[in-house]
C-alpha cells in the first residue's frame, strides 16, 4: 500500500475526502430533509454545523496529530484504520441526530406554518403507525381548514387549546397542501417578485416568515423577526409586502 509522504499530504488526502462526504451529507439535507428555506428557518444549519465539526474538522485534525512517517507502516495502516473508526463512528452519530430533528411536517394553520418533528408527534402521545404514515424522505405539507374570518378563527384556535390539542398538531385534520387551496384560501401576502405567498412560520429554532411557492411547493426565501425589524422602514429586497 502507498501511503503519503507527509503529515500535511496525509492531512490534504484525508480533508478532501472529507468534503466530498460533507458535501454528499449537505446535499441530502438541503434537498430532502430540509427542503429549501426550512434549511433555514428549521434547524438545517445547526445540524450542518455538527456534520461539519465532525466530518471536516476531527477526522483530518487527528490525521495531522497521529500521522508520523517514521512509524513502519503497518503502524501507520493502523493508526489511520482506528481514526477511520473514531471518524465514521462520530460521523453515524452525528448524522442520526440531524435526521431524528429534521422536521417530517411542515403543517399551516391560517396565516402560520408549523414545523413538527417525529418525536414531538410521538410525545403527544401518536402511535408510531401513525406517525409513520407522516414520514417521508422529505418534509411533508399540510394544512389545516379553519374558518378565514378571523375572529371566527381565533375562538377555534382558543378552543383548541383548551382542549389540549391545538390545530397544528391535530393531525385528524391535515390535508395535503395543492396549489388551488393555497391560491384561493391563502391568508398569506403574495410575492410578485417570487411567485410565492408570506406566512408566518414558528420552529423550535426560528421565527419569522417564509415564502411558499405553491406551484413548485417549495419554500423560497425565510426572514427572522430581526431581518423584520431591521428592514421594518425600508421596502424589502424581495419586494413583499408587509401584513
Amino acid at each position: 500500500m502507498v501511503l503519503p509522504k507527509t503529515r500535511y499530504l496525509a492531512f490534504s488526502y484525508h480533508l478532501f475526502l472529507s468534503l466530498f462526504f460533507f458535501l454528499v451529507i449537505f446535499s441530502t439535507m438541503y434537498i430532502f430533509w430540509f427542503p429549501g428555506a426550512l434549511f433555514q428557518a428549521s434547524g438545517g444549519w445547526e445540524g450542518i454545523k455538527i456534520i461539519a465539526a465532525v466530518d471536516i474538522v476531527l477526522g483530518p485534525a487527528i490525521t495531522l496529530i497521529v500521522y508520523n512517517t517514521r512509524k513502519p507502516q503497518k503502524e501507520l495502516i493502523r493508526d489511520l484504520f482506528i481514526i477511520l473508526v473514531i471518524q465514521l463512528s462520530c460521523l453515524a452519530y452525528g448524522v442520526h441526530v440531524v435526521h431524528q430533528s429534521r422536521p417530517i411536517a411542515a403543517v399551516l394553520v391560517f396565516d402560520t406554518f408549523y414545523t413538527f418533528k417525529k418525536q414531538d408527534y410521538l410525545d403527544q402521545g401518536i402511535s408510531q403507525e401513525k406517525v409513520k404514515d407522516l414520514t417521508t424522505l422529505t418534509t411533508k405539507l399540510f394544512y389545516v381548514e379553519t374558518s378565514t374570518d378571523t375572529d371566527t378563527f381565533l375562538m377555534e384556535h382558543v378552543k383548541s387549546l383548551l382542549g389540549g390539542t391545538p390545530l397544528e398538531r391535530d393531525i385528524t385534520r391535515y390535508k395535503v397542501i395543492k396549489a388551488t387551496d393555497i391560491e384561493k384560501n391563502s391568508e398569506g401576502v403574495f410575492d410578485n417578485n417570487h411567485s410565492c405567498y408570506l406566512y408566518d412560520i414558528e420552529t423550535v429554532y426560528n421565527t419569522g416568515r417564509i415564502c411558499f411557492s405553491p406551484k413548485t411547493q417549495r419554500f423560497v426565501y425565510f426572514k427572522t423577526e430581526n431581518n423584520l425589524i431591521e428592514t421594518e422602514a425600508t421596502p424589502s429586497a424581495h419586494g413583499d409586502t408587509k401584513k
